[in-house]
């Protein structure tokens, strides 16, 4: 593995812009990208050349509460304060809108062996989805 020797970028990030939550993409290389989260917006950075590549906004109505990269599909999923998760393809257009949550979404996991989401959420839900159906494979609510 490398790591980008004392680059610190700045150039393009939103002086307001708190930035929440950091993925790497799987792949090692010269390509690997870094996704940085904030409340509307996914900043994506080149690790090795240490630039930011791109700024995705307005992805949802709400504040971004998790977001995760799957590699294998290219897909960025993102989820919010309203509930729902989205799904957006390698060109950054919205494939699909998970929607069974009824309140924020605090946790996304990809899960290899089936190919889906596990979200978790305040609505005290754990639920799963297919990224080979894109629909709800199960939810399940913690004991009494």
């Amino acid at each position: 593995q490398k790591l980008v020797r004392k680059s610190v970028i700045i150039v393009g990030i939103d002086p307001n812009d708190e930035l929440q939550q950091l993925m790497v993409e799987d792949v090692i290389g010269p390509a690997q990208r870094c996704f940085a989260v904030s409340s509307q917006r996914v900043y994506i950075f080149d690790i090795y050349g240490g630039k930011m590549l791109m700024c995705l906004d307005n992805l949802h109505k709400h504040e971004i509460t998790s977001c995760i990269f799957v590699s294998n599909l290219t897909y960025l999923i993102s989820s919010s304060n309203s509930g729902s998760i989205k799904v957006w393809d390698e060109s950054w257009s919205l494939k699909h809108v998970f929607v069974g949550h009824c309140a924020r979404v605090t946790q996304l996991l990809y899960y290899v062996p089936d190919n889906c989401i596990i979200s978790a959420s305040v609505d005290k839900t754990i639920r799963l989805w297919s990224l080979v159906f894109l629909d709800s494979c199960s939810a399940s609510r913690p004991g009494p």
